[in-house]
Order: structure tokens, then sequence, then C-alpha cells
């Protein structure tokens, strides 16, 4: 346009027209694209790291942080994420007596009682009486012995280096676990009657291991008893109904049986494996109405939200070419069972319910039996205690067998039919292919439909968690996973968040998007909100930067239509873009979390990063400075020129001239206080800036200040003003600026009011999405 018409070129210079109009081209194209834009996203995902790191969250791919705020759902594991990660047994069993087990953590302090209709449970004197009786009976010690030699844990008494009050290094002696929480507590259990593994290890001598499996649920060893093993029987006057032997823990196993198989896992497998049980010493047959007691109690410890696993042993008299699980884990005589807990983290409750208040759902997925699950679900709140939660709770085995079938649908499709000789790929007909869809589309909803209302999953398996992952993905969320083990590798990656624990595998952290560095439900939480922040400053800065840059193309446009010079010169818009752009930007990028942020629903992914209140807002901001600018620039030629396009016959070239740079000097600086002033406002989208504290972002400060001094340099100091094609101005030239200034910042603070008042644009508030955690923090209360 200027090229064709001749408008907008400055008369005085010699460089030819189409020159000078590729140089504003070359600008407009500067000033219309944010080039600090990828700067700032940058720079406000890379803070938002360094926030979540201290927060014990560790980000490992950058695009997660604002992912993050998106998050509609947690799929969490109990242990050690909603639990302390410390189990603690409570309780053990046998045929006849349950005992409480006393104390906390992995200190062997505490003490061991019956308990029952004739115990002396909470006297303390007397329960420290029956423990020096439960010592000299030895009837636990079967069981503990069993216990601890097919574990594989340790808990030792070590140096540990501490931190005193005054931030002094210091060193104390502790007791530290390592291997599996679960086994930890049978360690810890056992030492309390004075059982220690490296002790037994002199009499007992590991040949063999069947690993756990989360398939089978159980684990065994095989152990040698050494000639020089010389324990006393639990029970020297009992009568065995399999052929005894005077002298160990296993003295019910005959002499003759040189090795021992030891299996423990969960009660319900070991149990329907056991053909006897150890009761009163004596090896009974184990009848369908003894397994039918187990379990019984088996379900009273679980449903005390107790971890229960039992132990069975059998003896051999020597080592057979076949000692699988599938041989060693049968026929096995019943010994007994423990119950541990892993205490609740503190935490954990008050994170569930600032989750559900900002839209966020809840499901916790657990290997556990379904009592146990329920009753820890009830006591931190995500279900309701005493209300029917039988469909808010389900087996996996439902979900297990669903998610086979849709694998095998899916193949199928897929044209791969699997037999046991081979796999082929086949071609099926268009007639099947739409079978085979309806069916897979039924399979989905049946299985969304029971995820959409579960918030518990008990005896979950790592497949089972893709199945999950899937659906909940079908329904529309954002779905955040938690895993620690190998085998969680792949629903981690499946999820739109894969959360590793910090404890957890290499592999898993690998997989993961996050990792919790202490492995706390509550960090998840905390890492959401700061997603939501950090979404929330870029659009604001998104924001900030297109109505800036929109209004600077539209000037320089408008004015080059209506005759007039361009009231920026190239160098004077780059200027504007680092002055105006580059510091409050990133100042805004550095912005608290806006008031309300976790009270508003998750932002579905869809969403584009310009709603139509950032729009509106910028379409406004737009118009408004577009008119100011114009306005202060055509004053500013009538002033110094005596026309209203600076084109004054009247005057020489260099008058025009001289009226022209301090008429785009007013410009300018009208252009940067604008700016300035707007970056306090477009702190928050729709709260007011009075309520948020005018002056509470100190980098905003810094960055106006910064704005401003160099600036003013710019315009005043001698050779950067020429430079810059600037003037000085005189005291009306600085009242008009001055005057024009706050009127983009009070439009700006009206349009929020009118937000605020109708409603414009507002995201629709969080829906609790938990409904058990409202009567649990009264009840803490």
């Amino acid at each position: 346009i200027g090229v064709s018409t001749g408008r907008g070129a400055d008369k005085t210079s010699s460089d030819p027209i189409w020159l000078q109009m590729l140089l504003v081209a070359v600008s407009l194209t500067v000033a219309a694209v944010p080039e600090g834009l990828p700067v700032c996203v940058t720079m406000s995902l890379a803070i938002g790291m360094r926030h979540m790191t201290e927060k014990k969250a560790l980000v490992r791919k950058l695009a997660s942080v604002e992912t993050l705020g998106s998050t509609s759902i947690i799929c969490t594991d109990k242990t050690g994420t909603l639990t302390c990660g410390k189990m603690t047994t409570v309780q053990l069993w046998h045929f006849g007596q349950a005992y409480r087990v006393t104390g906390q953590g992995y200190s062997p302090d505490g003490i061991i009682y019956p308990i029952g209709e004739d115990s002396w449970d909470g006297e303390e004197e007397k329960n420290a009486i029956a423990f020096e009786q439960v010592k000299q009976e030895r009837k636990l010690h079967p069981i503990l012995t069993a216990f601890v030699l097919c574990s594989d844990a340790t808990v030792e008494l070590e140096e540990v280096d501490t931190e005193t009050d005054r931030g002094e290094e210091d060193t104390r002696r502790e007791w530290v676990g390592a291997g599996n929480m679960t086994e930890r507590a049978l360690v810890v259990a056992a030492r309390k009657l004075g059982i220690e593994r490296k002790a037994l290890l002199t009499s007992y001598k590991e040949s063999l291991q069947n690993p756990f499996s989360s398939k089978r649920k159980m684990m065994s060893v095989v152990v040698e008893r050494l000639d020089e093993a010389k324990e006393p029987i639990s029970n020297p006057d009992s009568t065995s109904a399999v052929p005894g032997v005077t002298g160990g823990a296993f003295s019910m196993i005959s002499a003759d049986s040189k090795f021992i198989a030891i299996t423990k896992g969960a009660p319900n497998r070991v149990i329907e494996r056991c053909s006897h049980a150890l009761v009163d010493g004596d090896v009974v047959v184990m009848t369908d109405e003894a397994k039918k007691q187990a379990i019984g109690q088996v379900n009273r410890l679980s449903s005390q939200a107790l971890r229960v696993l039992a132990v069975g042993i059998r003896g051999y008299e020597q080592l057979l070419e076949d000692m699988s699980f599938e041989v060693v884990e049968r026929d096995l005589i019943f010994l007994g069972l423990n119950a541990s807990m892993d205490p609740e983290r503190p935490e954990v409750i008050p994170a569930i319910a600032r989750a559900s208040h900002a839209g966020v759902d809840t499901v916790m997925i657990t290997g556990d039996y379904l009592a146990t699950a329920k009753a820890i679900a009830e006591n931190i709140g995500l279900l309701v205690k005493g209300a029917d939660n039988s469909k808010r709770v389900i087996d996996c085995k439902e979900l297990r067998s669903l998610g086979a079938n849709i694998t095998k649908v899916s193949e199928m499709m897929e044209g791969k039919l699997k037999n046991t000789r081979e796999e082929r790929v086949t071609t099926i007909s268009t007639f099947e292919k739409k079978r085979l869809q309806d069916q897979l589309q039924k399979l989905y909803a049946h299985v969304d439909e029971i995820t959409a209302r579960t918030k518990v999953y008990a005896r979950a398996e790592p497949f089972d968690k893709i199945t999950i992952v899937e659906s909940y993905k079908r329904q529309g969320h954002v779905v955040c996973m938690t895993g620690e083990g190998v085998n969680d590798a792949a629903a981690l990656q499946g999820a739109n968040i894969g959360v590793a624990m910090g404890s957890g595998t290499e592999v898993a952290k690998g997989a993961a998007d996050m990792v919790l560095l202490d492995d706390s439900f509550a960090t998840i939480v905390a890492a959401i909100e700061e997603g939501r922040k950090i979404y929330s400053n870029i659009t604001k800065f998104v924001f900030f930067l297109l109505s800036t840059n929109v209004a600077e193309v539209l000037v320089i446009l408008i004015a080059m239509l209506a005759g007039m010079q361009s009231p920026l010169s190239p160098i004077q818009i780059l200027w504007l873009n680092l002055c105006t752009d580059g510091a409050p930007a990133v100042a805004l990028a550095l912005e608290h979390a806006e008031p309300g942020i976790m009270d508003e629903g998750p932002r579905p992914l869809s969403e584009p990063v310009l709603d139509k209140v950032q729009l509106t807002g910028i379409a406004i901001q737009t118009i408004v400075q577009t008119s100011l600018c114009l306005y202060i620039y055509e004053q500013g030629l009538l002033w110094h020129t005596g026309v209203w396009n600076g084109q004054n016959p009247d005057n020489t070239d260099k008058e025009n001239t001289d009226g022209i740079r301090k008429a785009q000097t007013m410009v300018i600086y009208l252009i940067v206080f604008l700016e300035l002033l707007r970056a306090y406002t477009s702190r928050a989208l729709r709260t007011s800036l009075f309520s948020m504290g005018v002056f509470s972002n100190k980098n905003v400060q810094y960055a106006v200040l910064f704005s401003i001094i160099f600036t003013l340099l710019v315009g005043n100091v001698p050779g950067l003003k020429e430079a810059f094609d600037m003037r000085s101005l005189e005291v009306r030239e600085w009242g008009l600026v001055l005057g024009l200034t706050p009127i983009c910042a009070i439009v700006d603070e009206l349009t929020k009011c009118v937000y605020r008042t109708s409603g414009f644009g507002q995201r629709p508030k969080a829906v609790n999405m938990n409904v058990g955690y409202v009567p649990m923090l009264r009840e803490t209360a």
C-alpha cells in the first residue's frame, strides 16, 4: 500500500520509497508475531518445574507441567502414597487364639499378648505378664519363624545422618528397613519374640525360592534343616498327627523331612491349598469348616483396614526334580495369619478434599482384599462410612475378565487368531468385522459403566491398570496414574500423566512423566494446582502480548491509509517489542496462583488457549489502544506541524520532520506507559487488581521499573535519542501522555467487572467428585 500510494514514507530520507516500506513491512511482521512468546512459555514451564521440585514433584517432561492442570481423575496406589509406607504388625492369629502386637515402625520395642473375651486388653501391667507367658508357651514361634524364613526383608540398627534444628549435621542410630514393606513388618514382629533372621540362618539354609507373582499372589521357599538346629519345640507335651521330632520351631514336621517348604501370601490362596492345620501344637486335617473359620478371621481383620497374610508349610525328605510352585504350594499345613497396618498419611484427607473441591476425582487401586480396601477408603474419606458402598468398590477379577475379552476381540478384528501352535494372520469379512466392532463397543460400554461408578479397585493387578486408564480416557478424562513396579510401566505410559514413586523401580521412573520424591498423594494435588497456575499465567501473557502487538499493527496500517507517515519507525517498533513485551511478559509468567483457581473444574484439553474471554479482551484493548495512539499522534502533528497529517506545505521539510519525530515520540511513550500499567491489570483475567494487591508481585515492579528507566534513557540521552529518532518532550506533551496512560488499565478493570457481574466466560464451578470427604473432615475436626 505504501509503495503504490507513496503514503507513509519519510520525505526527507534519501532511501527510495520501496526500501522504506520494506523496512516497515519487516518491522510490522516482527510486531505482529510475539517472538517473546516461546521464551515466556518455556520460562513459565521451567519455573513451574522448579517450583514442583521444591514441593517434591520431579517433572521429567516439560509439556507435562501444563497437562497436569487439566487432570480430572487421579488413579492412585494405596501403599506409600495414601499411607505412610511403614507396615506394622498389629495382630496375629492361629486356630484357638488371636494376639495383639504393640509398637510402631521398625523398632522391636513392643509386646505380644492374647486378645479375646477373657483377655486383659488395655491393662498394661497384665499385658506384660501375658507377654512373658506367650514367650514361654512359644505357640507363635512356628508362625513367625515361617514368615521370617519366607521373607527377604531386613531391619537393622544403623547410623543415620540427620540435621539439627540449628541446621547442624548430626548422626543418630535408628532402625532402617530394606526390602518389601510388608515383609519388614514380619521381621519386626518376630524380633519382639527374640526371633532374628541371622540366627535362623544358622539353623536353616535356603535351598530355592519361587518368587512372588501378582497372578498367584504367593511366594514360597524351601529351606534345609541343618544338623546343628537345636531350637526348643513350641509345645513339648503335644502329640502331632504327623510324626514329630524333638527340637526346632517346625517340630510338627517329621524328622525324616530334611527340607521344609514355606508358602506365604494372600490368605484365600494359601488357605485353599492347605490340607492340614496346626491346632494347639497338633497337626490335624483342615476341614471345610475350619477353612471357613480361617476365612472368617481374614474378613474380620480385613474389615479393620489391615493387610492380612497367611503362611503354611510342608516337609520333604529330599529335593524333588520339580520343585516349582505348582508342586511346592499345595497340601500345606496352615500355621496362622499376620495382620499388619500401614497408617494413613495425615495429609491425605485434606488433599483428597482439596482435589475433590477442584473437580478432580480420586480412585484407589490396591492389591488388598475388598474388605481391607473398603475400610481404608472409608478411613481416608474416599467413601462415606456406614453408606451402601457395594457398587463403589469392586474386585478387579470382573474387570480383568472384561479386559481380556477386549484384547481378544481387538486381535480378532486385526485378523490375528491365536492357537496353541502358531499365530496366523487372516482376512475377515466386512460383516464379521462389523459384528466384532459391535461386540467391542458393548465390552467398552460395560467396562465404562463399571469404572464410572467405582471409587476403589481391590485385588488389582498391573494389567487392570491399563484397562482402567483406557476406560477413563474413553470417557473424556485426563488421567493421572501412579505406579512403582516394572509391570506398571505400560499403564504409566498409557495415562495422560504417569506418576512414579521415588522409591519405585527405574523402569517405572523412565516411563513416567513425573516422579514423587516423597511418594505422597498430597504432592500430586499440589502439582495439579501448580499446573493450573502455569497454564493460567501462559494465557495471561499471551493475552497481554497479542493485544499489544495487534494494536501496533493497526496504528501503523490506519495511519498510512490515512496519508500520514508511519507513527513508528522500524527501530522504534523493535524497541517497543523489547521494552513492553519482554520484561512484563516474563513477570506475568511468575505470577502467583489466582484466587479460586482450585474452585473451578478441570480445563478440557480441547479448550483453546484463547477462549472468548481473552478474545473479547484483546478486541477491546486493541480498539482502545489503537484509538488512543492515533489520537495522540494526530494531536502531536497538529501541535508541531500545524496539520493533522504532518505534511504542512507552509513548513520546510525539516520543520515537518521534527514535528513528526516529536509526535512519534509521544506515541512511543504512550504505548510504553499504557502497556506497563496494563501489566498490572493483566495479572488476572477476571479478578480485580485491587483485591489481589497492586504490588503483590514484586517481579512486575522490577519489570516496569526496568522498562521505564531504559525508555527514558533512550528518549533523552544524546546519541541514543538520535539513533531511535526521538525528541525531548515539553510539559504539555508529557501532560497529554500521562493523562491518557491510565485509560487502558481502567477499561481493563471495567471489563473484568462486567465479566464478574454477568458471569461471561466463567468456567463452571467444580462438582464435588468425592462424597465421602465431608463427613470425614467433620469427624477429624
